[in-house]
């Protein structure tokens, strides 16, 4: 009778342990599904790419190669962000943009009108709250170009020539 009231003593404790850490996993779970529906604001960063450079003209200024995008989501569409990690990129034709006012060679557009439906782009709902920049202006200038003649002052050495019978040129 002794014998067996010290095993169920050894036996206890862990099936205490065992208790606490069901109870701790549930209890994580349940906070975890409580955070996901929080609402968050996050800044996204959105890939810019520039298509259709007009011939004769160069952009002079630097074009932003992101918008930077605050969103207000669900925890859950937060985490699906998070975890696709890439973004759609965003298609700016520059020869569009060159015919709404570069005729004295400057030009803007609202970034509002180049990210679009921004739920869309990121493939689940959210709301725009800012974007970073507000507009991207170009500023547009000449091209030129000149051909140059070089003639290269090069000195080639070569050990003794094995099948070459006639004189190198360069």
């Amino acid at each position: 009778s002794n014998t067996s009231l010290s095993g169920i003593q050894k036996k206890y404790p862990s099936r205490r342990i065992f208790s606490f850490f069901i109870c701790l996993l549930i209890s994580t779970f349940l906070w975890f599904i409580s955070a996901l529906n929080r609402s968050y604001t996050r800044t996204v960063a959105i890939p810019v790419k520039y298509v259709n450079f007009p011939v004769g003209k160069r952009i002079i200024n630097r074009l932003p190669q992101y918008i930077m995008a605050d969103i207000k989501t669900s925890g859950a569409k937060l985490l699906m962000l998070l975890v696709k990690k890439s973004i759609a990129e965003i298609t700016i034709d520059v020869t569009r943009v060159t015919h709404i006012k570069a005729l004295f060679g400057n030009a803007s557009i609202s970034t509002v009108s180049c990210v679009g439906n921004l739920s869309k782009l990121l493939n689940t709902d959210v709301d725009l709250i800012k974007l970073k920049p507000d507009s991207i202006h170009f500023v547009f200038g000449k091209t030129f170009t000149k051909k140059v003649f070089i003639k290269p002052q090069v000195q080639i050495n070569y050990s003794i020539p094995q099948g070459i019978f006639k004189r190198i040129k360069v």
